[in-house]
Protein backbone atom coordinates (compact mmCIF):
# COMPACT_ATOMS: atom_id res chain seq x y z
CA UNK A 1 0.00 0.00 0.00
CA UNK A 2 1.53 3.29 -0.81
CA UNK A 3 1.00 6.22 1.48
CA UNK A 4 1.35 9.86 0.91
CA UNK A 5 2.41 11.49 3.84
CA UNK A 6 1.05 15.36 4.24
CA UNK A 7 1.98 17.67 6.18
CA UNK A 8 -0.24 18.81 8.75
CA UNK A 9 -0.67 22.00 10.84
CA UNK A 10 1.86 21.98 13.85
CA UNK A 11 1.66 19.03 16.08
CA UNK A 12 -1.09 16.91 14.29
CA UNK A 13 0.02 14.56 11.26
CA UNK A 14 -2.50 12.85 8.74
CA UNK A 15 -1.57 9.57 6.40
CA UNK A 16 -3.67 9.84 3.08
CA UNK A 17 -4.46 6.91 1.16
CA UNK A 18 -5.98 8.38 -1.18
CA UNK A 19 -6.42 11.99 -2.74
CA UNK A 20 -9.56 12.13 -1.34
CA UNK A 21 -8.38 11.56 2.32
CA UNK A 22 -7.39 15.31 3.63
CA UNK A 23 -5.16 16.12 6.99
CA UNK A 24 -7.51 16.25 10.52
CA UNK A 25 -7.02 19.97 11.39
CA UNK A 26 -5.31 20.67 14.71
CA UNK A 27 -8.73 22.03 15.90
CA UNK A 28 -10.70 18.93 15.07
CA UNK A 29 -7.84 16.63 16.13
CA UNK A 30 -8.20 18.00 19.56
CA UNK A 31 -12.13 18.12 19.51
CA UNK A 32 -11.60 14.07 18.74
CA UNK A 33 -9.54 14.21 21.56
CA UNK A 34 -12.36 15.98 23.96
CA UNK A 35 -15.07 12.90 22.44
CA UNK A 36 -13.29 10.41 23.48
CA UNK A 37 -13.04 12.35 26.97
CA UNK A 38 -16.42 12.03 27.66
CA UNK A 39 -16.41 9.10 26.77
CA UNK A 40 -13.37 7.97 29.15
CA UNK A 41 -15.69 10.20 31.91
CA UNK A 42 -18.57 7.70 31.67
CA UNK A 43 -16.08 4.82 31.32
CA UNK A 44 -14.95 5.04 34.79
CA UNK A 45 -17.99 6.47 35.86
CA UNK A 46 -19.59 3.16 35.38
CA UNK A 47 -16.73 1.16 36.20
CA UNK A 48 -16.05 2.64 39.36
CA UNK A 49 -19.80 3.65 40.88
CA UNK A 50 -19.43 0.45 42.39
CA UNK A 51 -16.87 1.10 44.95
CA UNK A 52 -19.88 3.55 46.71
CA UNK A 53 -22.08 0.75 46.72
CA UNK A 54 -19.81 -2.19 48.43
CA UNK A 55 -22.22 -1.84 51.92
CA UNK A 56 -25.32 -2.19 50.57
CA UNK A 57 -24.70 -4.83 47.63
CA UNK A 58 -22.61 -6.64 50.73
CA UNK A 59 -25.99 -6.95 52.62
CA UNK A 60 -28.75 -7.20 50.38
CA UNK A 61 -26.92 -9.87 48.03
CA UNK A 62 -24.95 -11.29 51.38
CA UNK A 63 -21.36 -11.55 49.72
CA UNK A 64 -18.04 -10.85 51.68
CA UNK A 65 -14.99 -8.74 50.91
CA UNK A 66 -13.73 -10.90 49.01
CA UNK A 67 -16.71 -11.30 46.60
CA UNK A 68 -16.47 -7.31 46.03
CA UNK A 69 -13.02 -7.86 45.47
CA UNK A 70 -13.64 -9.92 42.40
CA UNK A 71 -16.52 -8.17 40.97
CA UNK A 72 -14.28 -5.12 41.42
CA UNK A 73 -11.15 -7.05 39.93
CA UNK A 74 -11.94 -9.80 38.63
CA UNK A 75 -15.51 -9.75 37.11
CA UNK A 76 -14.22 -6.58 35.23
CA UNK A 77 -10.90 -6.84 34.38
CA UNK A 78 -10.63 -10.74 33.03
CA UNK A 79 -13.14 -9.83 30.60
CA UNK A 80 -12.05 -6.29 29.98
CA UNK A 81 -8.63 -7.52 29.32
CA UNK A 82 -9.43 -10.59 26.73
CA UNK A 83 -12.05 -8.79 24.86
CA UNK A 84 -9.20 -6.19 23.85
CA UNK A 85 -7.55 -8.75 21.97
CA UNK A 86 -9.81 -9.15 19.23
CA UNK A 87 -10.96 -5.86 19.29
CA UNK A 88 -7.42 -4.64 19.28
CA UNK A 89 -7.35 -6.51 15.95
CA UNK A 90 -10.41 -4.97 14.91
CA UNK A 91 -9.09 -1.48 15.58
CA UNK A 92 -6.11 -2.13 12.98
CA UNK A 93 -8.47 -3.37 10.10
CA UNK A 94 -11.32 -1.57 10.81
CA UNK A 95 -13.37 1.98 11.76
CA UNK A 96 -12.21 2.53 15.10
CA UNK A 97 -14.80 5.64 15.35
CA UNK A 98 -17.44 3.04 15.31
CA UNK A 99 -16.02 0.32 16.84
CA UNK A 100 -15.80 2.85 20.09
CA UNK A 101 -19.97 4.16 19.42
CA UNK A 102 -21.19 0.54 19.59
CA UNK A 103 -18.79 -0.52 22.67
CA UNK A 104 -20.15 2.98 24.75
CA UNK A 105 -23.74 1.92 24.02
CA UNK A 106 -23.10 -1.75 25.25
CA UNK A 107 -21.43 -0.71 28.39
CA UNK A 108 -24.15 1.44 29.32
CA UNK A 109 -26.47 -0.47 29.16
CA UNK A 110 -24.70 -3.19 30.98
CA UNK A 111 -23.82 -0.83 33.80
CA UNK A 112 -27.95 0.09 33.75
CA UNK A 113 -28.09 -4.29 33.87
CA UNK A 114 -26.31 -4.05 36.86
CA UNK A 115 -28.98 -2.89 38.45
CA UNK A 116 -31.40 -5.57 37.72
CA UNK A 117 -29.10 -7.75 39.69
CA UNK A 118 -30.98 -10.41 42.68
CA UNK A 119 -27.62 -12.15 43.69
CA UNK A 120 -24.01 -12.54 43.08
CA UNK A 121 -24.34 -14.09 39.66
CA UNK A 122 -26.20 -11.56 37.99
CA UNK A 123 -24.45 -8.55 39.32
CA UNK A 124 -20.81 -10.85 38.24
CA UNK A 125 -22.30 -11.47 34.75
CA UNK A 126 -23.37 -7.68 33.76
CA UNK A 127 -20.06 -6.67 35.04
CA UNK A 128 -18.54 -8.93 32.64
CA UNK A 129 -20.42 -6.94 30.07
CA UNK A 130 -19.32 -3.45 31.63
CA UNK A 131 -15.66 -4.55 31.21
CA UNK A 132 -16.02 -5.96 27.36
CA UNK A 133 -17.99 -2.76 26.16
CA UNK A 134 -15.33 -1.10 28.18
CA UNK A 135 -12.21 -2.79 26.07
CA UNK A 136 -13.55 -1.13 22.69
CA UNK A 137 -11.85 2.86 23.88
CA UNK A 138 -8.95 1.62 24.94
CA UNK A 139 -7.32 0.16 21.73
CA UNK A 140 -9.25 1.84 19.26
CA UNK A 141 -8.73 5.52 21.57
CA UNK A 142 -5.02 5.27 21.45
CA UNK A 143 -4.60 3.81 18.51
CA UNK A 144 -7.07 6.94 16.93
CA UNK A 145 -5.06 9.97 19.36
CA UNK A 146 -1.94 8.24 18.08
CA UNK A 147 -2.06 8.97 14.35
CA UNK A 148 -3.47 12.53 15.36
CA UNK A 149 -0.54 14.01 16.76
CA UNK A 150 3.39 13.63 16.63
CA UNK A 151 5.40 11.88 19.29
CA UNK A 152 6.64 15.29 20.86
CA UNK A 153 3.05 15.95 21.67
CA UNK A 154 1.56 12.72 22.42
CA UNK A 155 2.32 12.76 26.00
CA UNK A 156 0.68 15.78 26.53
CA UNK A 157 -2.07 14.57 24.17
CA UNK A 158 -2.83 11.30 26.01
CA UNK A 159 -2.12 12.90 29.31
CA UNK A 160 -5.19 15.05 28.53
CA UNK A 161 -7.22 11.81 27.37
CA UNK A 162 -6.24 9.92 30.51
CA UNK A 163 -7.58 12.88 31.99
CA UNK A 164 -11.00 11.76 31.41
CA UNK A 165 -10.14 8.68 33.88
CA UNK A 166 -9.94 11.55 37.07
CA UNK A 167 -13.07 13.21 35.81
CA UNK A 168 -15.04 9.86 35.80
CA UNK A 169 -13.83 8.90 39.14
CA UNK A 170 -14.23 11.97 40.69
CA UNK A 171 -17.94 12.94 38.93
CA UNK A 172 -18.79 9.09 40.09
CA UNK A 173 -17.83 9.36 43.81
CA UNK A 174 -18.93 13.34 44.17
CA UNK A 175 -22.38 12.42 41.98
CA UNK A 176 -22.49 8.72 43.36
CA UNK A 177 -21.96 9.60 46.96
CA UNK A 178 -24.82 12.38 47.22
CA UNK A 179 -27.41 10.25 44.71
CA UNK A 180 -26.59 7.27 46.95
CA UNK A 181 -27.63 9.86 50.30
CA UNK A 182 -30.41 10.86 48.73
CA UNK A 183 -31.88 7.36 47.94
CA UNK A 184 -30.89 5.55 50.64
CA UNK A 185 -34.16 7.32 52.78
CA UNK A 186 -35.76 6.40 49.92
CA UNK A 187 -38.30 3.81 49.77
CA UNK A 188 -37.79 -0.15 47.70
CA UNK A 189 -38.51 0.79 44.16
CA UNK A 190 -41.20 -1.87 42.42
CA UNK A 191 -41.44 -2.54 39.15
CA UNK A 192 -43.19 -4.92 36.79
CA UNK A 193 -43.95 -6.48 40.72
CA UNK A 194 -40.14 -6.83 41.30
CA UNK A 195 -38.82 -4.53 44.21
CA UNK A 196 -35.60 -2.78 44.23
CA UNK A 197 -33.33 -1.39 46.46
CA UNK A 198 -31.54 2.09 45.82
CA UNK A 199 -28.04 0.80 45.06
CA UNK A 200 -29.68 -0.73 42.09
CA UNK A 201 -31.29 2.85 41.10
CA UNK A 202 -28.17 4.10 41.30
CA UNK A 203 -26.24 1.54 38.12
CA UNK A 204 -29.60 2.61 36.47
CA UNK A 205 -29.26 6.16 36.36
CA UNK A 206 -25.45 6.17 35.73
CA UNK A 207 -25.77 3.89 33.44
CA UNK A 208 -28.17 5.25 30.65
CA UNK A 209 -26.42 8.25 29.48
CA UNK A 210 -24.05 6.64 27.97
CA UNK A 211 -26.28 5.52 24.93
CA UNK A 212 -26.45 9.37 24.13
CA UNK A 213 -22.75 9.65 24.33
CA UNK A 214 -22.66 7.14 21.67
CA UNK A 215 -24.62 8.69 19.28
CA UNK A 216 -22.85 12.03 19.36
CA UNK A 217 -19.39 9.88 18.60
CA UNK A 218 -21.34 8.45 15.77
CA UNK A 219 -22.36 12.39 14.57
CA UNK A 220 -19.06 14.15 15.63
CA UNK A 221 -16.14 11.79 15.45
CA UNK A 222 -14.01 11.97 12.35
CA UNK A 223 -11.71 8.36 11.58
CA UNK A 224 -8.16 9.66 11.55
CA UNK A 225 -6.07 8.09 8.92
CA UNK A 226 -3.19 5.87 9.84
CA UNK A 227 0.34 7.18 10.24
CA UNK A 228 3.65 5.36 10.67
CA UNK A 229 3.04 2.85 8.56
CA UNK A 230 5.67 -0.05 7.77
CA UNK A 231 3.94 -2.07 5.44
CA UNK A 232 5.97 -2.69 1.87
CA UNK A 233 3.79 -1.20 -1.42
CA UNK A 234 5.45 -3.78 -3.35
CA UNK A 235 4.95 -6.85 -1.60
CA UNK A 236 1.91 -6.00 0.53
CA UNK A 237 3.87 -7.53 3.79
CA UNK A 238 3.73 -5.63 7.24
CA UNK A 239 5.54 -6.03 10.64
CA UNK A 240 3.77 -8.41 13.03
CA UNK A 241 2.79 -8.27 16.29
CA UNK A 242 4.89 -11.39 17.12
CA UNK A 243 8.14 -10.32 15.38
CA UNK A 244 8.15 -6.88 17.02
CA UNK A 245 7.38 -8.53 20.32
CA UNK A 246 10.35 -10.70 19.99
CA UNK A 247 12.60 -8.01 18.78
CA UNK A 248 11.42 -5.69 21.77
CA UNK A 249 10.85 -8.40 24.14
CA UNK A 250 13.00 -7.27 27.15
CA UNK A 251 11.22 -3.98 26.29
CA UNK A 252 7.82 -4.88 26.83
CA UNK A 253 8.24 -7.93 29.68
CA UNK A 254 9.46 -4.83 31.73
CA UNK A 255 7.00 -2.12 30.65
CA UNK A 256 3.77 -4.52 31.07
CA UNK A 257 5.23 -5.64 34.92
CA UNK A 258 6.30 -1.89 35.44
CA UNK A 259 2.80 -0.97 34.28
CA UNK A 260 0.99 -3.79 35.85
CA UNK A 261 2.09 -2.94 39.65
CA UNK A 262 0.83 0.61 39.37
CA UNK A 263 -2.23 -0.56 37.76
CA UNK A 264 -2.70 -2.79 40.78
CA UNK A 265 -1.71 -0.21 43.63
CA UNK A 266 -4.15 2.47 41.67
CA UNK A 267 -7.36 0.19 41.61
CA UNK A 268 -6.94 -0.87 45.12
CA UNK A 269 -6.29 2.55 46.02
CA UNK A 270 -9.83 3.68 44.15
CA UNK A 271 -11.68 0.57 45.04
CA UNK A 272 -11.26 0.36 48.54
CA UNK A 273 -10.50 4.17 49.62
CA UNK A 274 -14.50 4.87 50.16
CA UNK A 275 -14.77 1.97 52.74
CA UNK A 276 -11.51 2.80 54.25
CA UNK A 277 -12.80 6.31 55.58
CA UNK A 278 -16.35 4.76 56.17
CA UNK A 279 -14.74 2.29 58.45
CA UNK A 280 -11.90 4.07 59.66
CA UNK A 281 -13.47 7.37 60.65
CA UNK A 282 -17.17 6.39 60.52
CA UNK A 283 -17.68 8.49 57.59
CA UNK A 284 -20.85 8.44 55.71
CA UNK A 285 -20.94 7.51 52.12
CA UNK A 286 -21.67 10.64 51.03
CA UNK A 287 -18.99 12.29 52.85
CA UNK A 288 -16.51 10.06 51.58
CA UNK A 289 -17.62 10.31 48.18
CA UNK A 290 -17.43 14.05 47.78
CA UNK A 291 -14.29 13.90 49.63
CA UNK A 292 -12.47 11.08 47.30
CA UNK A 293 -13.92 13.11 44.36
CA UNK A 294 -13.30 16.50 45.16
CA UNK A 295 -9.29 14.72 45.58
CA UNK A 296 -9.59 13.50 41.99
CA UNK A 297 -10.62 16.46 40.33
CA UNK A 298 -8.60 19.61 41.95
CA UNK A 299 -5.02 16.82 42.44
CA UNK A 300 -5.30 13.88 39.93
CA UNK A 301 -6.87 15.71 37.17
CA UNK A 302 -4.31 18.94 37.16
CA UNK A 303 -1.69 16.38 37.91
CA UNK A 304 -2.68 14.66 35.16
CA UNK A 305 -2.20 17.52 32.43
CA UNK A 306 0.88 19.00 34.10
CA UNK A 307 2.66 15.74 33.87
CA UNK A 308 1.53 15.37 30.62
CA UNK A 309 2.92 18.68 29.99
CA UNK A 310 6.26 18.16 31.58
CA UNK A 311 7.13 14.80 29.39
CA UNK A 312 6.44 16.39 26.07
CA UNK A 313 8.64 19.62 27.77
CA UNK A 314 11.40 16.87 28.47
CA UNK A 315 10.74 15.52 24.83
CA UNK A 316 11.23 18.80 23.41
CA UNK A 317 14.59 19.03 25.42
CA UNK A 318 15.96 15.87 23.83
CA UNK A 319 14.85 13.41 26.86
CA UNK A 320 13.79 10.41 24.10
CA UNK A 321 12.66 8.59 27.20
CA UNK A 322 10.56 11.25 29.07
CA UNK A 323 7.27 9.11 29.69
CA UNK A 324 8.92 6.11 31.36
CA UNK A 325 11.52 8.34 33.33
CA UNK A 326 8.71 10.32 34.48
CA UNK A 327 6.32 7.06 35.22
CA UNK A 328 9.27 5.76 37.33
CA UNK A 329 10.40 8.76 38.92
CA UNK A 330 6.89 9.82 40.00
CA UNK A 331 6.12 6.12 41.11
CA UNK A 332 9.39 5.93 43.59
CA UNK A 333 8.42 9.20 44.86
CA UNK A 334 4.78 8.51 46.20
CA UNK A 335 5.64 5.23 46.95
CA UNK A 336 6.40 6.23 51.16
CA UNK A 337 3.63 8.93 51.40
CA UNK A 338 1.24 6.33 50.64
CA UNK A 339 2.66 3.83 53.15
CA UNK A 340 2.85 7.33 56.04
CA UNK A 341 -1.05 8.24 54.83
CA UNK A 342 -3.32 5.16 55.39
CA UNK A 343 -1.94 4.99 58.90
CA UNK A 344 -2.54 8.80 60.23
CA UNK A 345 -4.81 9.22 62.61
CA UNK A 346 -7.10 12.13 61.16
CA UNK A 347 -9.10 11.96 58.11
CA UNK A 348 -7.95 15.74 57.29
CA UNK A 349 -4.33 14.49 57.76
CA UNK A 350 -4.75 11.42 55.31
CA UNK A 351 -6.67 13.90 52.86
CA UNK A 352 -3.24 16.07 52.98
CA UNK A 353 -1.14 13.38 52.59
CA UNK A 354 -3.10 11.84 49.48
CA UNK A 355 -2.67 15.43 47.04
CA UNK A 356 0.95 14.44 46.27
CA UNK A 357 -0.21 10.62 45.31
CA UNK A 358 -3.28 12.09 43.45
CA UNK A 359 -1.39 14.57 42.04
CA UNK A 360 1.82 12.76 40.44
CA UNK A 361 1.36 8.75 41.15
CA UNK A 362 -1.29 9.04 38.66
CA UNK A 363 0.96 9.69 35.46
CA UNK A 364 1.31 6.52 34.22
CA UNK A 365 -2.68 7.04 33.54
CA UNK A 366 -1.38 8.98 30.19
CA UNK A 367 2.29 8.25 30.03
CA UNK A 368 2.04 4.34 30.06
CA UNK A 369 -0.13 5.00 26.78
CA UNK A 370 1.93 7.60 25.07
CA UNK A 371 5.47 5.47 25.70
CA UNK A 372 3.56 2.30 24.12
CA UNK A 373 2.05 4.04 21.26
CA UNK A 374 5.26 6.17 20.31
CA UNK A 375 7.30 2.79 19.44
CA UNK A 376 4.27 1.00 17.75
CA UNK A 377 4.31 0.44 14.21
CA UNK A 378 0.96 2.63 12.47
CA UNK A 379 -0.27 -1.10 11.77
CA UNK A 380 -0.45 -2.50 15.37
CA UNK A 381 -1.32 0.39 16.81
CA UNK A 382 -4.41 -1.05 17.67
CA UNK A 383 -3.00 -4.68 18.44
CA UNK A 384 0.24 -3.09 20.86
CA UNK A 385 -2.85 -1.18 23.26
CA UNK A 386 -4.72 -4.27 23.10
CA UNK A 387 -1.55 -6.30 24.42
CA UNK A 388 -0.92 -4.20 27.02
CA UNK A 389 -4.47 -3.83 28.22
CA UNK A 390 -4.92 -7.65 28.31
CA UNK A 391 -1.60 -8.05 30.38
CA UNK A 392 -1.79 -4.72 32.73
CA UNK A 393 -5.50 -5.58 33.33
CA UNK A 394 -4.90 -9.20 34.13
CA UNK A 395 -2.64 -8.57 36.61
CA UNK A 396 -2.98 -5.03 37.40
CA UNK A 397 -7.02 -4.57 38.06
CA UNK A 398 -7.58 -8.22 39.42
CA UNK A 399 -4.42 -8.49 42.00
CA UNK A 400 -4.78 -4.99 43.48
CA UNK A 401 -8.85 -5.20 44.59
CA UNK A 402 -8.42 -8.78 45.38
CA UNK A 403 -5.07 -8.55 47.56
CA UNK A 404 -6.50 -5.92 49.79
CA UNK A 405 -9.70 -8.13 50.63
CA UNK A 406 -7.57 -11.35 51.15
CA UNK A 407 -5.48 -9.39 54.12
CA UNK A 408 -9.01 -7.95 55.95
CA UNK A 409 -10.82 -10.90 55.02
CA UNK A 410 -8.09 -14.03 56.22
CA UNK A 411 -4.80 -12.32 57.76
CA UNK A 412 -5.82 -9.79 59.62
CA UNK A 413 -9.74 -11.25 59.79
CA UNK A 414 -10.92 -7.71 60.63
CA UNK A 415 -12.17 -4.84 58.35
CA UNK A 416 -11.34 -2.11 60.16
CA UNK A 417 -8.06 -3.45 59.50
CA UNK A 418 -8.33 -2.18 56.01
CA UNK A 419 -6.52 0.80 56.56
CA UNK A 420 -3.29 -1.57 57.53
CA UNK A 421 -3.73 -3.53 54.23
CA UNK A 422 -3.75 -0.40 52.16
CA UNK A 423 -0.13 0.91 53.76
CA UNK A 424 0.95 -2.88 52.69
CA UNK A 425 -0.22 -3.08 49.59
CA UNK A 426 0.08 0.17 47.74
CA UNK A 427 3.33 1.21 48.14
CA UNK A 428 4.86 -1.86 47.75
CA UNK A 429 3.18 -2.21 44.65
CA UNK A 430 4.51 1.08 43.84
CA UNK A 431 8.15 0.25 44.45
CA UNK A 432 7.52 -2.65 42.08
CA UNK A 433 6.39 -1.23 39.33
CA UNK A 434 9.09 1.76 39.37
CA UNK A 435 11.54 -0.97 39.93
CA UNK A 436 10.98 -2.30 36.37
CA UNK A 437 10.35 0.58 34.88
CA UNK A 438 13.82 2.40 35.81
CA UNK A 439 15.02 -0.84 34.17
CA UNK A 440 13.20 -0.45 31.04
CA UNK A 441 14.51 3.06 30.12
CA UNK A 442 17.43 2.05 28.20
CA UNK A 443 15.84 -0.59 25.94
CA UNK A 444 12.93 1.87 25.45
CA UNK A 445 15.51 4.50 23.94
CA UNK A 446 16.76 1.52 21.96
CA UNK A 447 13.49 1.02 21.00
CA UNK A 448 13.10 4.43 19.58
CA UNK A 449 16.32 5.21 17.67
CA UNK A 450 15.41 3.62 14.28
CA UNK A 451 11.64 5.99 14.63
CA UNK A 452 13.63 8.96 15.14
CA UNK A 453 14.57 9.84 11.20
CA UNK A 454 10.91 8.92 10.64
CA UNK A 455 9.09 11.63 12.35
CA UNK A 456 7.51 14.10 9.94
CA UNK A 457 8.91 17.61 10.62
CA UNK A 458 5.74 20.00 11.17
Amino acid sequence: MADAVHTAPTGVMATATSASDRPISRARAWGIVGVLIVAAVLSFMDRQILSLLVTPIKRDLDINDVQIGLLQGFAFSVFYSLAAVPLGWLADRRSRKWIVTVGVAGWSLMTAACGLAQNFLHIFLARMGVGVGEATLSASGHSMIADLFEKRELSLAMSIYGAGVAIGAGIAYIAGGLLVEALAAAPPMNFAGQEFASWQAVFVIVGLPGVVVAMLIAIVVKEPSRTNLQTAADSGSSVSLGSFSRQHAGLITRFILGISMLTAGGYANLAWLPSFFERTFDWTTAQAGVTIGLLLLLAALPGGIVCGAIASRWADQGISDAPMRFMALSSAIVAPVLFVCFLLPSPFLVILALVLPMGIGTAYVGLAPAAAQSVAPGELRGRLAAFQLLLTSLIGMVTGPLIVGLLTEYVFQDPLRLNVALAITIPALNVIGAAFLFSALRPFRAALEPLATEEVSP
